[in-house]
């Protein structure tokens, strides 16, 4: 059985990797075969918390490079955070599960008890994976304004942690962040490098 299970897993994750490097959208047809072989994992496989959150992370895949007006994108989001609640349960230990929680609720526009106790965990568990750095960074820098002072301090210690380690990643990140200019504003005295960076950024606009 797990044999199986992991035959079709590393089938839909090998089709899954050109999506993840390009930033590109699957087509509906191509979609559904995937989702259909990670499915197929689960089933044989149903206690692997891996196989339910690459579902999730199936179905926010499906939603980008779609109108987001468009109900199906609501419906495909909300999928995929019912996937990261269970993979949470099934391994709270995880700071990524817990970040692409956090980031899910930003994307469904709901920034209530659950986003910000997901974003904490996810600090707390993973202060210094660069992927929970990356995912805590662009949620802060894309809803600055609507973050309390404990999203805004989780945000500005993942960035600052962010461009110690992975620089390139995270001056993209902040470059690219639609709230940049507010966040910049509030660089706070402990956060010699996001001053620099957006000193940096500012001189070359």
């Amino acid at each position: 059985m797990r044999g199986l299970a992991d035959a079709h897993y590393v089938s839909a994750r090998h089709a899954m990797l050109p999506w993840a490097r390009t930033g590109t959208a699957p087509g509906p047809g191509e979609w559904r075969a995937v989702r259909d072989a990670m499915q197929a994992a689960h089933e044989q496989e149903p206690d692997n918390p891996l196989f339910v959150e690459e579902l999730g992370r199936l179905y926010e895949l499906r939603a980008r490079g779609l109108d987001p007006r468009q109900p199906v994108v609501e419906a495909f989001l909300a999928r995929a955070l019912e996937e990261f609640r269970t993979a949470a349960r099934m391994r709270p230990a995880s700071p990524t599960t817990w970040a692409n929680i956090a980031m899910l609720k930003l994307r469904l526009g709901v920034l209530d008890a659950e986003f910000y106790a997901a974003a904490e965990h996810a600090a707390r568990l993973g202060p210094w994976e660069p992927g929970v750095q990356r995912r805590l960074s662009e949620i802060g820098l894309n809803a600055w304004s609507k973050l309390n002072p404990t999203g805004r301090t989780l945000t500005t210690t993942a960035v600052e942690r962010g461009l110690q380690m992975q620089p390139q990643v995270l001056e993209r990140v902040l470059k690219e962040g639609s709230e940049r200019a507010g966040f910049c504003a509030d660089v706070p005295a402990y956060a010699p490098r996001i001053a620099l960076a957006c000193a940096r950024l500012k001189s070359s606009t």
